[in-house]
């Protein structure tokens, strides 16, 4: 493979890559210079004999970093630039031959078997010690012989000024057709006060009775901006999407700016019903591409897309697919945003747009306009159709591949959602709830086994009490205004939660948790009179939590270990039992506490917001887990006059279960080698109970 001096890495714009490839496929047809490496590819045996084998061919090794590739006069290697990332640097890469089912099939485990199909041969980028899933990612190279061929398997020409909607109405009709029990698995109820815009007259009306719409799901960018258009003028992402309504042969369009009134009692009324908004309607559209409402839909305006590069060698065309897997959606801006979650989430159907290609998503598969593949059941089975996705739409992945197709509504999957939806931005914080109410609303309508919440906290009792505080920041977050700290919604950050075995703090016989009920009495947190969130204001909620539970007292310290005290361990006793644990400290401050008359732990704390060392804190215990899993959690509370505020948590495990930075001190602060317990929860027997409000 030729190389040349190395340039800085360089990030293209959309314009700038469409240039970049323009100006590849010029070279290529001016010239014919290639370099030894691509010399010696005999490029029409590519063509004609496919690799059927899921492990490919070896072409040849590709050791040039992308802008090597990129400024190579050879066209063949600034073509593979393209599918060659810079991240890709350093590594052993490979350039190999795959037949093109198994490598852009939605899985390995399709029938017939592949040599069945008719496919040609496609190229990809493999770092060492990885497979073709990885081309997925960052797209292929098809190679075609001079004969046409009608594949089954294979890439699409796509032109970058207009969308194939004959291909997305055919696969649409396959997912009416075929798709009975996932994405026609959920009760419609109607949206009561429903407007759409009517794409005939561009009117905001009262959708028809029975009538069929489409939504969208967008980024709106600056909201001043934004709210500047109004009556007739929509920007050019409503535009377009109304060119794709028709286009598909919809009348009827929803989108949230210009569908939901501007005051607060029609925007909490539609807020309210906004799952039963994306999960009645028909198809939406999802503008992944650009930053705001004003960069449209690429290829269905006046945007174009990147256009595919194509060349000649050999007598053989090299014609690019673009990615086929979830990062070209999954690095976009919209996917960053909160309230564009429970929109993909709660939606049956999706077309999503990228600078690229249009991909279909629905409950059961995905198809890129980009790659031909043949529309059978047996091929995109509804389990594995979509999987590579479910992380980021996770309503495919409630689905369990049996014959009911029934969703998966259990608690632990919705502390699931919590933890990818806390990883987004909102524009504004008051959000935090709204932004994810469809989501809970979904869960807490579920007839079998509904699970409500308390300011976002799951609250469950058919089997066995489950209400969760173990949630946790890795990093420092920022306090939201207006929500109870005790509440992942009244912090902006990503949370995590504790082992799923350790989040029914109910179950522990020491630990009581009540609130303030209408009456100003204290009822249980399970069973209780909870009101339905979906028709309740959050404002009527109750805010304060009144805990009865053992307490410790907590001082935060900071500790500094010698390379030679780290590679010790502490030996721990527990009556005839014994065990050891590697010693490890914090990058950061450790609440330290008592568990004897003559030691005391320094544990790993997940603080909410910053506390200075020196600090002494109050810690709520709850003994967890079962037999097989056994710890404790202390929930870290700071005081503020008559009621306490939630700081952060702690997880003990002691042994060598224990994966977190523990460290056993005496009472002078020296830190032991060795150290007896009486029994692992004899400290906590030992602790003062209390009764605590928290804020």
């Amino acid at each position: 493979m030729e190389s040349n001096i190395p340039q800085r890495p360089r990030s293209l714009s959309i314009e700038g890559l469409d240039q970049e490839v323009k100006r590849l496929q010029l070279s290529v047809s001016s010239t014919t210079l290639l370099c030894s490496a691509c010399s010696a590819v005999q490029w029409s045996s590519l063509a004609n004999n496919q690799p059927f084998d899921h492990s490919g061919i070896m072409v040849m090794k590709v050791h040039a970093t992308h802008d090597e590739l990129r400024v190579s006069a050879c066209p063949v290697c600034r073509a593979l630039a393209l599918i060659k990332p810079a991240t890709l640097d350093g590594q052993v890469c490979s350039l190999k031959a795959f037949g093109s089912q198994p490598a852009l099939a939605a899985s390995s485990y399709t029938s017939p078997r592949p040599t069945s199909w008719k496919q040609c041969t496609v190229l990809g980028i493999v770092p060492e010690g990885s497979s073709y899933t990885t081309c997925r990612e960052l797209g292929f190279f098809a190679v075609l012989g001079r004969e046409p061929a009608d594949f089954e398997f294979g890439p699409r020409r796509i032109l970058p000024g207009s969308v194939d909607y004959s291909h997305i109405k055919s696969v649409i009709s396959f997912c009416v057709e075929k798709h009975l029990e996932c994405c026609f698995h959920h009760e419609t109820t109607r949206v009561d006060g429903l407007r759409v815009i009517d794409c005939v007259t561009k009117n905001v009306v009262e959708a028809p009775e029975g009538s069929q719409y489409l939504a969208l799901s967008y980024v709106w960018g600056d909201r001043g901006h934004a709210a500047a258009i109004t009556g007739d003028s929509f920007s050019p992402v409503v535009e377009d999407s109304i060119t794709v309504t028709m286009e598909l042969g919809f009348r009827y369009l929803w989108v949230d700016r210009h569908c939901i009134g501007q005051d607060e009692a029609d925007k909490h009324h539609m807020i309210a019903q906004m799952g039963r908004i994306y999960s009645n309607a028909f198809l939406t559209i999802i503008a992944a591409a650009g930053a705001d409402a004003q960069y449209g839909l690429p290829g269905a305006g006046k945007r174009k897309r990147v256009e595919q590069l194509e060349t000649t060698v050999d007598d053989c065309t090299l014609l690019q697919i673009f990615p086929v897997g979830p990062s070209s959606i999954k690095d976009t801006k919209w996917a960053s945003r909160g309230w564009t979650y429970q929109e993909g989430y709660l939606s049956k159907r999706r077309l999503i747009f990228t600078d690229q290609q249009v991909i279909y998503l629905c409950n059961g598969l995905f198809a890129p306009e980009s790659v031909v593949r043949p529309l059978r059941r047996d091929i995109f089975n509804v389990y594995l159709g979509n999987r590579p996705f479910w992380d980021l739409f996770p309503r495919a992945s409630i689905f369990t591949g049996n014959a009911a197709y029934t969703p998966s509504h259990e608690p632990q999957s919705l502390l699931d959602h919590i933890t990818e939806y806390t990883r987004r931005q909102l524009s504004y914080e008051v959000d935090s709830l709204d932004a994810f109410k469809g989501v809970l609303a979904s869960y807490e309508t579920d007839k079998r086994s509904p699970i409500r919440h308390l300011w976002g906290i799951p609250v469950q009792g058919e089997s066995g009490p489950f209400f969760s505080l173990l949630w946790y920041h890795k990093s420092v977050a920022t306090r939201r205004s207006g929500f109870p700290s005790w509440s992942w919604a009244g912090w902006a950050g990503g949370v995590s939660w504790l082992s799923r075995h350790w989040n029914r703090i109910l179950n522990d016989h020491k630990c009581r948790i009540t609130f303030s009920g209408e009456d100003n009495r204290q009822q249980p947190i399970w069973p209780s009179n909870l009101q339905s969130s979906a028709s309740s204001p959050l404002n009527t909620a109750p805010r304060q939590l009144q805990i009865t539970s053992p307490t410790v007292t907590l001082r935060i310290e900071t500790f500094s270990l010698t390379q030679e005290q780290l590679a010790t361990t502490t030996k721990i006793r527990f009556g005839s039992h014994s065990t050891s644990l590697q010693k490890r400290r914090a990058d950061g401050h450790m609440a330290v506490f008592r568990i004897s008359p003559h030691a005391r732990v320094a544990a790993l704390i997940f603080f909410d917001n910053e506390v200075k060392a020196g600090a002494h804190l109050t810690g709520l215990v709850f003994s967890l887990g079962n037999t097989h899993d056994h710890g404790h959690a202390i929930l870290v509370l700071q005081e503020n006059e008559h009621h306490y505020e939630r700081t952060g948590l702690i997880s003990i495990i002691h042994g060598t279960d224990s994966d977190l930075p523990m460290l056993y001190l005496d009472n002078e602060g020296q830190i032991l080698d060795e150290v007896w317990i009486e029994g692992q929860d004899d400290w906590v027997e030992r602790a003062e109970e209390m009764t605590i409000r928290l804020h």
